[in-house]
């Protein structure tokens, strides 16, 4: 993203840990998943308005945080057969 080369390697970073990690945690049957979501809605951002942020994401708007809860969820519970992956819910916003 321009203008954000530091967000953005941190981002990269976390990409890159989550599959090394993983790989060094294989043999102890310890899997390593990443959550890369796009603005959600929380106390701490409960005071601004994200609307026009997030206006052009294919699903329009911020995200819940029972909704990041119910993926996490998923990563942990159902998601057995992913190893050093990264799962995104951004509202389409990559795309």
């Amino acid at each position: 993203m321009a203008q954000l080369a530091a967000y953005t390697a941190s981002k990269w970073a976390l990409q890159g840990l989550t599959k090394a990690a993983d790989l060094d945690l294989a043999a102890d049957n310890i899997r390593v998943l990443s959550l890369h979501p796009a603005p959600v809605r929380t106390p701490m951002t409960g005071h601004l308005d994200l609307t026009a942020q997030t206006a052009g994401y294919p699903i329009p708007g911020a995200g819940e945080s029972d909704e990041l809860a119910r993926m996490l969820l998923f990563m942990v519970a159902d998601a057995t057969f992913s190893k050093g992956s990264e799962f995104i819910a951004d509202g389409g916003w990559v795309l």
